[in-house]
């Protein structure tokens, strides 16, 4: 009982620091946005967006590592806890290897990149820093992710949205100091949005100092074939997430011009904070389901399951009636100074409206393939995610 009970208070714990942390993230782009846009113009914010709009599903993949640990953390705790730190070392080890391999495939995208988007030639050494930059971040990230996937793996949430918490006002901060200062550009902004993550979510070796200290490198195969089939799924699902979420917005920049990005990639964000402000309800659900279903308590989950479902309807089909009503509105009081005009406005505004629509279906069925991940059924999530990415482009 003590134990169930310690569980809940830390799930309060995690959904009160998550919407916290997310409400941070939102608050700190609703200022920036229109800051940065004023100080770099359509064109180079347009160019900064969709660089590293592509290179954050890289990021975000990690080759799904981060999910695997989550889950394997949390059922080597209930079960094996002798196997945990050998769980630790052979991620360390195995996201090493990956990340070298990945910063070689991505150095030799760039020029493909640069040339499929058309970007002119004037901008190729804008587009090099911010590309160069980028890669420098997910290669440090993709460590940082083991950190943050034994956090989530203890339940310990919190201490992962403290840390995005602390990126977000940090840079809000720095960037408006930059402009402050009159030594706001392209290059110094790059750079300082970059390094302040990176920062921010190196402090996650400080907390997790009495693991790591006890830490002997030694790759176990067997632990590497669960994180195989597990990271596997995972790494598809972020692919194909990709070709649903990330591509669409190369493909905008391509045929509409960087000046136009900000007009799908703004309402995208917008969405997409919504969305994070949701799944803090139950991210929990990741280690939770994963103990549960080691422990053979199905009927647990089951309930997460209604009430996950329940919960999310009763937010979202809400957050869709307000944007139908209020999108034109809010856009025109939060940009109408910037550099977008009342057409640019208008457009954001009826995007918003059709992304939330499927916002609404996306969240309702999301805490169950939340519980899927975790209890042994991942390949369904990543054939449900194969088949949504296939009629996407045959329609």
């Amino acid at each position: 009982m003590n134990k169930e009970r310690g569980l809940i208070n830390q799930t309060y714990k995690n959904i009160l620091n998550g919407s916290f942390a997310i409400f941070l993230v939102a608050a700190s782009s609703l200022i920036l946005t229109p800051v940065i846009l004023n100080n770099l113009g359509k064109e180079l914010y347009g160019l900064w967006l969709i660089v590293f709009n592509f290179l954050a599903y890289f990021y975000l993949v990690d080759f799904g590592i981060t999910n695997a640990i989550v889950r394997l953390f949390a059922k080597y705790k209930a079960t094996r806890q002798r196997d945990l730190y050998k769980l630790i070392s052979t991620s360390y080890i195995l996201i090493t290897f990956l990340s070298a391999l990945l910063i070689f495939v991505l150095i030799q995208l760039r020029e493909p990149i640069f040339t499929f988007l058309e970007i002119r030639d004037e901008l190729i050494n804008v587009f090099n820093f911010i590309y160069f930059v980028g890669v420098l971040e997910i290669s440090s990230q993709l460590i940082l992710r083991v950190n943050i996937g034994v956090l989530k793996g203890k339940h310990r949430y919190d201490l992962a949205y403290n840390l995005e918490g602390l990126a977000a006002i940090s840079r809000l901060i720095v960037v408006l100091l930059l402009s402050a200062a009159g030594f706001f550009n392209i290059f110094n902004f790059t750079l300082a949005y970059a390094c302040i993550k990176i920062f921010c979510d190196g402090i996650s070796f400080y907390l997790l100092r009495n693991e790591i200290r006890s830490i002997r490198l030694i790759f176990d195969l067997n632990i590497f074939k669960e994180l195989s089939n597990i990271g596997s799924s995972s790494l598809l699902i972020s692919a194909l997430s990709f070709l649903i979420y990330s591509l669409p917005i190369l493909l905008f920049g391509k045929y509409f011009g960087l000046i136009n990005v900000v007009l799908y990639s703004i309402p995208f964000a917008v969405m997409r904070i919504v969305t994070r402000v949701i799944n803090t309800i139950y991210n929990g659900i990741n280690p939770a389901a994963s103990e549960l279903k080691a422990l053979g308590d199905i009927k647990k989950i089951q309930k997460i399951s209604s009430f996950g479902v329940k919960l999310a309807s009763l937010i979202s089909i809400p957050a869709l009636g307000f944007c139908i009503i209020f999108s034109k509105e809010v856009l025109f009081l939060w940009l109408g100074n910037s550099e977008l005009n009342s057409s640019d406005l208008n457009t954001m505004s009826n995007i918003l409206v059709m992304l939330f629509v499927f916002l609404v279906f996306e969240n309702i069925l999301k805490i169950n393939i939340f519980i899927y991940k975790s209890t042994g059924y991942h390949w369904y999530v990543t054939l449900e995610t194969l088949i949504s990415s296939v009629l996407l482009y045959l329609a």
